[in-house]
């Protein structure tokens, strides 16, 4: 009787360190997960005033962000969820008209995705 008892014991401890290693792992490891990344925007040519609006992927009649507008450098950065977006862009003078330009981009978690439009407003994606 005695010796069904030890067993069960030992049994009991062993599991018991398993489990909490187990917990304790992955715990640790969705610390590490990061749920933002970045996008960075640049325009080779940009005029002093424009709206930039970025909506989600999936819900394209509300803007998550809009009122944005580059430095003076041609450059936009912005700290998103991860996931998928599109920017629209709207110079408020462009040649005379009013012109949209448009471009699909994707988040991924810790990373920066970089949107450079080049002279004529044409999106490129690294």
């Amino acid at each position: 009787m005695k010796t069904k008892n030890m067993c069960n014991i030992y049994f009991f401890k062993h599991n018991l360190i398993n489990i909490i290693i187990f917990l304790l792992t992955v715990l640790l490891s969705c610390k590490n997960f990061e749920h933002q990344g970045n996008v960075k925007i640049t325009f080779a040519n940009h005029p002093s005033s424009m709206n930039i609006e970025i909506f989600s992927a999936e819900n394209s009649n509300v803007a998550i962000f809009s009122g944005l507008e580059p430095d003076t450098n041609g450059i936009l950065e912005k700290d998103l969820n991860i996931g998928n977006y599109f920017l629209t862009f709207h110079p408020f003078a462009y040649r005379g008209g009013i012109a949209v330009f448009d471009i699909g981009f994707q988040v991924k978690s810790g990373q920066t995705t970089e949107i450079n439009f080049d002279k004529n407003n044409l999106g490129h994606i690294k």
